[in-house]
Order: structure tokens, then C-alpha cells, then sequence
């Protein structure tokens, strides 16, 4: 039988919050936002403390909310793995999830990068329509490495041909160096002599994009998981 609010609250003093128990203000806690756990928190000694406590339930559960449309921010083994070296192991203080719920706001809007971090993700190549592009026919893998740009390239396949393998186009060399964008904390991307590409994040999963008038280049999660269909990228 469900209880009504009445029945909840009416064994409690109304003007002493501490007669309240712990796991009542734990399960409100739990329907709370982001942004009202944390000013809830904040109120007072006694909810930090619980809301310390119970980091793990409270705030863990709502990391995994928040990131489950971010596949870069996704927790797989691998993520995890990745946060307890980079922002200390989540067992090892309280409030560690609430930390690395604030980073992961602040990162998602991060638009600078480094050589190091495009040759750590994995990515996908298209052509512009102007340059050529044909969507999802089109579209392929492409990995940064110190010394190229590697993507793998599907032929065509007219019908009734037989298959051919897909092939390897390297921009060798990568001769890669980032470089001050348009406007504070924009940064561009100089391949080569290709045009200078502009360094950018989705706003709807969190992806770096990369691109110029002939190229988008969009990162993605070991799995490939792509949702950008601007610039005809899939077709």
C-alpha cells in the first residue's frame, strides 16, 4: 500500500529537521538533480555527511544518467579504469563522484585538445559533398598516429562486381600542430598543407569534430557508436 505524505512525515517533528532518519532524507535526496543535490548537500553539516556517505548510490547513479547520451564519457571497464588513475580511485574519498560529475560538465564543454588525446581516440572520416562525399558510402574509420592520418577506405562496389578490399589512405606526413582558433578557447587543427581544420564538440553526445571544406572527421567510443548527421556524414 502506498503511504501518503501525511503518513510519511507524521511520526516526525515538523521544527526539528534531526528527527528526521537518515534513509528518509537519503531516498528524498535521491530524486534530486545535479544541481539540487548539491545545493541540498550543502545545507547543512549532517547532509553532507549522508550525502558523502552514500556518494556512491547518489551520485554515481546520477554519472551514469547524465553520460549514458556522452559515449565518451560512458562507464565502461575501460572508463573506469581511465577516471581511477586520472581522478583518484572512487573508493578511496567520499565525494568522489560528485568530483568527477563536476569534471565531466566541465570537460564535455572543453574544446581544446591535444596530439595526444586525437591519437588515443578513435574516429570517423568523410568527404564533404563538394569534395566528393557520398554519405554512408563514403564514410570510414580513421585513426591519428604520430606520423599520419590513417583511414580505411571502402571502393566502390557497382553491382554484380565482385567485392574488392577496402584500402588504406595515409596523409603521411601528419605534420600536425594545433593552433589558436576564432574566439577564446577555440583551437585549430593544421594537417599538412591541407586547409586548416576548426576543432569543435557535439553538443547533443559530447564528440570532437574536426573539420574544413573538404573533411569531417567526428571521434567516437571503442564500439563506433556515431549519431552527428550534419554535413551529410552518413547520408
Amino acid at each position: 500500500m502506498t503511504m501518503g505524505i501525511d503518513e510519511i512525515f507524521s511520526p516526525f517533528d515538523y521544527t526539528s529537521p534531526a528527527s528526521i532518519p537518515d534513509d528518509l532524507i537519503l531516498r528524498v535526496a535521491s530524486y534530486l538533480p545535479a544541481p539540487a543535490l548539491a545545493s541540498f548537500q550543502l545545507s547543512s553539516c549532517r547532509l553532507h555527511r549522508l550525502v558523502d556517505e552514500a556518494d556512491r548510490c547518489l551520485w554515481r547513479r546520477l554519472c551514469e544518467r547524465r553520460w549514458d547520451r556522452w559515449p565518451l564519457y560512458r562507464l565502461k571497464p575501460s572508463r573506469l579504469a581511465w577516471m581511477d588513475a586520472e581522478l583518484g580511485p572512487a573508493d578511496e574519498a567520499a565525494s568522489n563522484w560528485r568530483r568527477r560529475y563536476m569534471w565531466a560538465e566541465r570537460d564535455v564543454r572543453r574544446r581544446t585538445t591535444s596530439l595526444s588525446e586525437l591519437e588515443g581516440l578513435n574516429w570517423f572520416f568523410n568527404f564533404t559533398d563538394s569534395a566528393g562525399g557520398k554519405g554512408g558510402e563514403s564514410l570510414s574509420r580513421c585513426h591519428f598516429t604520430n606520423d599520419a592520418v590513417l583511414c580505411v577506405l571502402a571502393p566502390p562496389h557497382p553491382p554484380g562486381a565482385p567485392l574488392r578490399p577496402p584500402f588504406v589512405l595515409a596523409y603521411a606526413p601528419l605534420s600536425c600542430e594545433l593552433l589558436d582558433g576564432d574566439g577564446p578557447g577555440a583551437q585549430r587543427l593544421r594537417i599538412a598543407d591541407f586547409p586548416l581544420h576548426d576543432i569543435g564538440r557535439i553538443s547533443e553526445d559530447g564528440q570532437w569534430i574536426i573539420t574544413n571544406e573538404n573533411v569531417t572527421i567526428v571521434s567516437t567510443d571503442d564500439e563506433g557508436t556515431l549519431n552527428y548527421t550534419g554535413r551529410n556524414f552518413q547520408g
